[in-house]
């Protein structure tokens, strides 16, 4: 009897080995490229916006679209926009004295900007020199590796290997 206890233990620890735990290691390696991938589109999406100095709706569409190839991502935009008017230019000197201050545009915002009134499809966000994007984007779907992890550990294993990008730009143009 001890011993058909032992071969059935064997044989669960040799299915863990052989199919369990490969396959996670394969889930994961899919997790890792859909980030490299997601990280990439992202760092490209702040540089169109850093290059141009204005954020379009379709701009963000299009960035979407990319996105939506490999998942569902939640995308959240912040900009820091310059406010000059609380530093005084020296025109003689070519300085400025004092320091500028930003305000900012939280999602919510943004999106909203992006709306429009409902006129045109296409609006857009200009911005100035020195302004600031952050872009931060974040997997709405659960992937294989995430449920594994999940059925694995329970639900301490929940927040494991969320799909997650942040890139930052600062304004090299003006867009106005």
């Amino acid at each position: 009897m001890g011993d058909t206890a032992m071969v059935i233990v064997a044989i669960g620890v040799a299915v863990v080995i052989i199919f369990v735990f490969p396959l996670v290691e394969i889930a994961n390696k899919q997790d890792e490229v859909t980030t490299m991938e997601v990280s990439e589109l992202t760092t490209e999406f702040v540089n169109r916006i850093t290059n141009t100095g204005r954020l379009t709706s379709e701009d963000l569409n299009n960035f979407k679209q990319e996105l939506a190839a490999s998942g569902s991502y939640d995308v959240q935009i912040k900009l820091q926009k310059i406010d000059e008017n609380l530093s005084k230019k020296e025109y003689a000197a070519q300085v400025t004295i004092g320091d500028n201050t930003y305000y900012v545009m939280y999602p919510t915002q943004v999106m909203e900007a992006l709306r429009g009134d409902g006129s045109s499809d296409d609006t857009e966000i200009p911005l100035q020199q020195g302004d600031l994007v952050y872009v931060y984007v974040i997997n709405t779907n659960q992937t294989v590796f995430q449920s594994l992890i999940k059925a694995i550990f329970g639900n301490k294993g929940e927040d494991s290997g969320a799909i997650t990008s942040k890139a930052v730009g600062e304004v090299k143009v003006s867009g106005n």
